[in-house]
């Protein structure tokens, strides 16, 4: 379905596209930027992600690159490709500042390639950029891939995952998958990632043992370890690539088989109550060191981007797609209704930000609205506009402040937990310019 129609005259949208144009204009003065940059460590229950960094699409400025991109396309001739190309510039200056920066998508290298890739438009700019950090990340990628092949007894996320693994330097590498080496180095990553699927006594290779999980807090709630079911730090990931790169005829070996076992397995640790279908974060890994006698019932979960239903649904969709299974496909629909007509109160995303917030629940509403044209996806982007619309402080800094998990407010500017994010998801939503940017969320 092409983009929306529906949005242009209701005053919602109207109300939305006002802001959104207000909060660029409080990111593109680099004083406002610079005060929000340094209070939001000051403010934030964990000030080491916080910290900013020109180099990150997701706290820095290679995600403002992608934001005044995306400006430029909706409001053209304004002066948004300037601050684009500023942000990039020093992005990749940040780079060269920085010895050892690792591939992750969202934090390092990978985030700039993105960048670089995304303001090209179609590659006719920042060649030279796009070619040397190329050179750099597929030795990175591949060093890192056979890494996470040759282990045993499970692994830790970070080494597969969105954010910081495999699969996340495998999005940009799909994006550029017309160039020889970034098409040889994701396919050497599709054939991790389908390994990654197989079992490894009786349990999947990508399961995490207590002793690997991150933070205290896992290790206590699981004493044996547990499977991550996010699309940002769990199996997801993997299937949202594998599904993609099928769809740009791109496979590997066992591919398909791999697709299925996820699928499979996603499909059985599926929670249902009176509202419907939706998944946990974690899901228990069995043992007898478990106090809880063996493996439990896990609790559902936030309803976000990043763990929960919307995720997993957008994953499985893809999956459907590929595969050429309606019957998938509908799966996933069905579900995806099920999250979009949860209570809110019910939703556990109090946040107006994108990974665990209203914001990346609207950009994956408006992704399956594009895919099926159902009303109950448009009704849901309304009333999702709307939130996002009544969550606007205009006394803030930038406008929208992450609430994080104990309630803290912090005035954010970067992309992933501020006030960036929800810029672009409104805008998104409600201007007939595609949304490619949400290819680094693996939505598209």
């Amino acid at each position: 379905m092409t983009l929306r129609s529906y949005t242009s005259m209701h005053d919602d949208a109207r109300s939305a596209q006002a802001i959104a144009l207000e909060v660029a204009r409080r990111l593109k003065d680099r004083n406002i930027l610079e005060r929000a940059a340094t209070i939001a460590v000051q403010q934030s229950f964990y000030p080491a992600l916080a910290e900013w960094r020109p180099h990150s699409l997701s706290q820095g400025g290679a995600g403002l690159a992608v934001l005044f991109e995306y400006m430029e396309s909706c409001y053209p001739g304004q002066g948004w490709d300037v601050e684009a190309r500023w942000h990039l510039e020093a992005a990749a200056r940040s780079v060269e500042e920085t010895p050892g920066l690792g591939m992750s998508l969202y934090g390092q290298l990978g985030g700039v390639a993105f960048a670089a890739w995304y303001l090209s438009r179609g590659g006719r700019r920042y060649r030279r950029l796009s070619t040397t950090l190329d050179e750099v990340l597929c030795s990175r990628i591949e060093a890192a891939a056979d890494a996470l092949d040759a282990m045993s007894g499970g692994c830790p996320v970070q080494l597969f995952d969105l954010i910081s693994g495999v699969t996340g330097a495998g999005v940009y590498l799909l994006c550029r998958s017309e160039q020889e080496g970034p098409r040889r180095t994701l396919e050497h990553i599709l054939r991790c990632l389908v390994s990654l699927t197989a079992e490894d006594e009786g349990l999947p290779r990508w399961r995490t043992p207590r002793h690997l999980l991150l933070g205290e807090d896992q290790a206590r709630d699981f004493p044996n370890g547990n499977l991550n079911c996010g699309l940002a730090h769990g199996i997801p990931g993997p299937l949202g690539l594998m599904s993609l790169a099928k769809l740009r005829a791109i496979s590997v070996p066992g591919m398909d088989e791999g697709i299925e076992r996820i699928v499979d397995w996603l499909l059985v640790r599926r929670l249902d109550d009176q509202h419907g279908a939706m998944w946990p974060a974690f899901y228990p890994l069995p043992g007898p060191g478990d106090s809880r006698g063996g493996e439990v019932q896990p609790l559902p979960c936030k309803s976000a981007w990043c763990y929960g239903s919307p995720g997993v649904c957008r994953a499985l969709y893809m999956a459907g797609q590929a595969l050429a299974k309606p019957d998938l496909c509908q799966i996933a629909i069905d579900a995806m209704r099920s999250a979009v007509t949860r209570p809110v109160d019910e939703r556990h995303v109090p946040s107006p930000t994108f990974c665990h917030g209203v914001a990346g629940r609207l950009q994956v509403t408006l992704r399956f609205f594009m895919d099926t044209g159902l009303p109950v996806f448009e009704q849901a982007m309304r009333a999702q506009l709307a939130q996002l619309v009544d969550a606007y402080e205009p006394a803030s800094i930038l406008g929208f402040r992450s609430i994080e998990p104990n309630g803290v407010r912090v005035d954010n500017p970067g992309l992933l937990d501020g006030a960036p994010g929800v810029c672009l998801a409104m805008l998104a939503a409600t201007t007939p310019s595609e949304p490619t940017w949400d290819r680094f969320l693996l939505l598209s």
